[in-house]
Protein backbone atom coordinates (compact mmCIF):
# COMPACT_ATOMS: atom_id res chain seq x y z
CA UNK A 1 0.00 0.00 0.00
CA UNK A 2 2.53 2.91 1.13
CA UNK A 3 4.27 1.45 -2.03
CA UNK A 4 1.54 2.77 -4.51
CA UNK A 5 0.81 5.58 -2.35
CA UNK A 6 4.35 6.66 -2.78
CA UNK A 7 4.37 6.31 -6.77
CA UNK A 8 1.10 7.94 -6.91
CA UNK A 9 2.66 11.18 -5.15
CA UNK A 10 5.32 10.93 -7.53
CA UNK A 11 3.48 11.09 -10.44
CA UNK A 12 1.34 13.28 -9.07
CA UNK A 13 4.60 15.56 -8.38
CA UNK A 14 6.03 15.15 -11.62
CA UNK A 15 2.75 15.48 -13.71
CA UNK A 16 2.61 19.45 -11.73
CA UNK A 17 6.32 19.98 -12.24
CA UNK A 18 5.69 19.17 -16.00
CA UNK A 19 2.71 21.67 -16.17
CA UNK A 20 4.76 24.51 -14.65
CA UNK A 21 7.16 23.97 -17.26
CA UNK A 22 4.75 24.07 -20.10
CA UNK A 23 2.57 27.30 -18.77
CA UNK A 24 6.52 28.84 -18.44
CA UNK A 25 7.51 27.90 -21.81
CA UNK A 26 4.33 29.75 -22.95
CA UNK A 27 4.86 32.77 -21.47
CA UNK A 28 8.42 32.96 -22.47
CA UNK A 29 7.12 32.62 -25.95
CA UNK A 30 4.39 35.32 -25.67
CA UNK A 31 7.45 37.52 -24.30
CA UNK A 32 9.60 36.52 -26.97
CA UNK A 33 6.84 37.40 -29.37
CA UNK A 34 4.66 40.52 -29.13
CA UNK A 35 5.80 41.81 -25.85
CA UNK A 36 9.13 41.83 -26.33
CA UNK A 37 8.40 45.08 -29.09
CA UNK A 38 5.14 46.07 -28.66
CA UNK A 39 5.34 49.18 -30.81
CA UNK A 40 6.69 47.23 -33.85
CA UNK A 41 4.02 44.58 -33.05
CA UNK A 42 1.08 46.64 -32.23
CA UNK A 43 1.92 49.17 -34.94
CA UNK A 44 -1.07 48.40 -37.06
CA UNK A 45 -3.28 48.19 -33.37
CA UNK A 46 -3.33 49.91 -30.63
CA UNK A 47 -2.43 49.43 -26.73
CA UNK A 48 -3.61 50.16 -24.18
CA UNK A 49 -2.08 50.89 -20.54
CA UNK A 50 -3.97 51.35 -17.63
CA UNK A 51 -1.67 53.43 -14.77
CA UNK A 52 -1.49 55.39 -11.86
CA UNK A 53 1.35 57.09 -10.20
CA UNK A 54 3.52 54.79 -8.30
CA UNK A 55 3.50 54.93 -4.22
CA UNK A 56 5.95 56.78 -2.81
CA UNK A 57 7.01 53.50 -0.86
CA UNK A 58 7.29 51.26 -3.87
CA UNK A 59 10.64 50.47 -4.99
CA UNK A 60 11.98 52.70 -7.64
CA UNK A 61 11.19 50.79 -10.85
CA UNK A 62 13.96 49.47 -13.51
CA UNK A 63 14.30 53.05 -15.76
CA UNK A 64 13.44 55.37 -13.22
CA UNK A 65 16.54 57.12 -13.11
CA UNK A 66 15.47 57.85 -17.56
CA UNK A 67 12.50 60.26 -16.56
CA UNK A 68 12.33 63.77 -17.46
CA UNK A 69 12.45 65.65 -14.53
CA UNK A 70 9.18 66.54 -12.96
CA UNK A 71 7.78 63.07 -14.42
CA UNK A 72 6.35 61.16 -11.98
CA UNK A 73 6.95 57.36 -11.93
CA UNK A 74 3.69 55.56 -12.92
CA UNK A 75 2.40 51.84 -11.84
CA UNK A 76 0.89 49.64 -14.73
CA UNK A 77 -2.02 48.00 -13.36
CA UNK A 78 -3.03 46.16 -16.65
CA UNK A 79 -2.98 46.56 -20.15
CA UNK A 80 -4.42 45.07 -23.30
CA UNK A 81 -3.78 45.24 -27.22
CA UNK A 82 -5.89 45.25 -30.48
CA UNK A 83 -3.74 44.19 -33.19
CA UNK A 84 -5.11 45.40 -36.75
CA UNK A 85 -3.73 44.21 -40.01
CA UNK A 86 -4.96 47.41 -42.00
CA UNK A 87 -3.03 46.55 -45.42
CA UNK A 88 -3.95 43.24 -45.50
CA UNK A 89 -7.84 44.91 -46.40
CA UNK A 90 -8.97 42.77 -43.02
CA UNK A 91 -12.51 43.11 -41.45
CA UNK A 92 -11.50 41.97 -37.99
CA UNK A 93 -8.94 42.76 -35.27
CA UNK A 94 -7.77 40.23 -32.57
CA UNK A 95 -7.40 41.47 -28.54
CA UNK A 96 -4.18 40.50 -27.56
CA UNK A 97 -2.54 39.92 -23.86
CA UNK A 98 -5.46 41.21 -21.50
CA UNK A 99 -3.40 41.44 -18.19
CA UNK A 100 -4.59 43.13 -14.99
CA UNK A 101 -1.87 42.80 -11.89
CA UNK A 102 -3.05 40.49 -9.07
CA UNK A 103 -3.40 43.29 -7.13
CA UNK A 104 -5.87 45.41 -9.02
CA UNK A 105 -7.93 42.11 -9.75
CA UNK A 106 -11.41 42.34 -8.92
CA UNK A 107 -12.18 46.46 -9.37
CA UNK A 108 -13.72 46.66 -12.86
CA UNK A 109 -9.79 47.13 -14.44
CA UNK A 110 -10.04 44.08 -16.89
CA UNK A 111 -13.92 45.65 -18.18
CA UNK A 112 -13.13 49.08 -18.16
CA UNK A 113 -9.63 48.03 -20.60
CA UNK A 114 -11.86 45.59 -22.90
CA UNK A 115 -14.73 48.74 -23.32
CA UNK A 116 -11.84 50.83 -24.91
CA UNK A 117 -10.65 48.03 -27.09
CA UNK A 118 -14.20 48.01 -27.93
CA UNK A 119 -15.11 51.83 -28.36
CA UNK A 120 -11.92 52.00 -30.15
CA UNK A 121 -12.79 49.06 -32.54
CA UNK A 122 -15.70 51.29 -33.67
CA UNK A 123 -13.53 54.09 -35.12
CA UNK A 124 -11.55 51.50 -37.40
CA UNK A 125 -13.01 52.04 -41.23
CA UNK A 126 -14.43 48.56 -42.33
CA UNK A 127 -13.62 46.90 -38.87
CA UNK A 128 -16.75 44.67 -38.44
CA UNK A 129 -15.78 41.71 -35.51
CA UNK A 130 -13.21 42.15 -33.09
CA UNK A 131 -11.80 38.29 -31.69
CA UNK A 132 -10.37 36.83 -29.05
CA UNK A 133 -9.00 33.42 -27.70
CA UNK A 134 -8.68 32.24 -24.11
CA UNK A 135 -7.86 28.91 -22.42
CA UNK A 136 -9.39 26.27 -20.29
CA UNK A 137 -7.62 28.04 -17.52
CA UNK A 138 -9.26 31.40 -17.39
CA UNK A 139 -12.85 30.75 -16.41
CA UNK A 140 -12.71 34.53 -14.97
CA UNK A 141 -11.66 35.94 -18.03
CA UNK A 142 -14.27 33.93 -20.05
CA UNK A 143 -16.93 34.93 -17.71
CA UNK A 144 -15.75 38.63 -18.28
CA UNK A 145 -16.59 38.26 -22.57
CA UNK A 146 -19.76 36.66 -22.08
CA UNK A 147 -20.91 39.42 -19.70
CA UNK A 148 -19.52 42.19 -22.05
CA UNK A 149 -21.44 40.29 -24.64
CA UNK A 150 -18.95 38.16 -26.66
CA UNK A 151 -20.35 35.01 -27.88
CA UNK A 152 -18.10 31.73 -28.64
CA UNK A 153 -17.93 30.81 -31.92
CA UNK A 154 -15.54 28.39 -32.16
CA UNK A 155 -12.73 26.23 -30.65
CA UNK A 156 -8.64 25.90 -31.56
CA UNK A 157 -5.67 23.95 -29.58
CA UNK A 158 -2.20 24.33 -29.05
CA UNK A 159 0.06 21.85 -27.33
CA UNK A 160 2.73 23.39 -24.96
CA UNK A 161 5.28 21.16 -24.20
CA UNK A 162 3.04 18.13 -22.93
CA UNK A 163 0.04 19.39 -22.72
CA UNK A 164 -2.49 20.08 -24.55
CA UNK A 165 -4.46 23.89 -24.84
CA UNK A 166 -7.73 24.52 -25.55
CA UNK A 167 -8.77 27.79 -26.79
CA UNK A 168 -12.07 29.13 -26.88
CA UNK A 169 -12.49 31.84 -29.61
CA UNK A 170 -15.03 34.20 -29.35
CA UNK A 171 -16.34 37.40 -31.23
CA UNK A 172 -18.00 40.58 -31.13
CA UNK A 173 -19.14 42.81 -34.16
CA UNK A 174 -18.32 46.23 -34.06
CA UNK A 175 -21.08 49.17 -33.99
CA UNK A 176 -19.22 51.43 -36.69
CA UNK A 177 -18.42 54.91 -36.01
CA UNK A 178 -16.27 55.15 -38.65
CA UNK A 179 -13.43 58.01 -38.42
CA UNK A 180 -9.76 56.64 -39.69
Amino acid sequence: GLVLVLFGLGAFIALQMALTRSVREFCDKALAKDMRDIPDHYAAGVFFVAVRPAPATAKPMEGAENLAEGEKAEEVLGFVGLEYQSDKNSKSAEVRRLVVGPQHRRHGLASRLMLEVIKHGETIRGLQTIKLGVSQYQPAARKLYEKLGWERDGQSEAWEGIINIYIARYSRPVKSKSKK
